[in-house]
């Protein structure tokens, strides 16, 4: 690898110029990152106050945590934009958060009867009990009212 800042910058520089020009396919003549470097990345946004770890373990959830994720960077952005000039009226942030607070709810309330049905005890998120009502906040006891599922006891 070279030293020389300048040098790196006009050869990634002219690597950029070939992509454009149809010279070098896309990603050739870029360094990817290891597997090593990658999973040294993801310990340290671990690590990072605020973040959480996720294991998902089906596709739609990996599309649900893909949408979450921009949805916390785009109301990051919201937030600061609110009654702005030139941003976003306290009047139409206030509607669009009402609307996340639904869909938030809705969510949680979708999540509850799919947990309901396969004997999955559900506990509603404290934060979510606080910033309004639902159908209800006590979480989903299985064992008592729903069925066992075929071939469970």
């Amino acid at each position: 690898m070279n030293n020389d800042p300048e040098k790196e910058a006009i050869q990634q520089l002219q690597e950029a110029l070939a992509r454009v020009r149809g010279d070098l396919p896309p990603g050739e003549g870029k360094k990817r990152p290891s597997r090593e470097e990658i999973l040294e990345r993801k310990i340290s946004m671990a690590k990072e106050r605020g973040s959480r770890v996720l294991r998902i373990t089906s596709p739609l959830g990996n599309i649900m945590f893909n949408v979450l994720r921009q949805f916390d960077m785009a109301y990051g952005n919201f937030k600061g934009q609110l009654g702005e000039p030139g941003g976003i009226t306290y009047e139409e942030g206030a509607r669009i958060m009402e609307e996340a607070r639904q869909i938030t709810i809705a969510f949680s309330n979708l999540t509850k009867r799919l947990s309901k049905k396969v004997n999955f005890r559900y506990f509603t998120p404290q934060e979510l009990k606080e910033i309004g009502p639902e159908e209800s906040t006590e979480p989903v006891d299985n064992e008592k009212t729903a069925p066992a599922a075929p071939g469970r006891k």
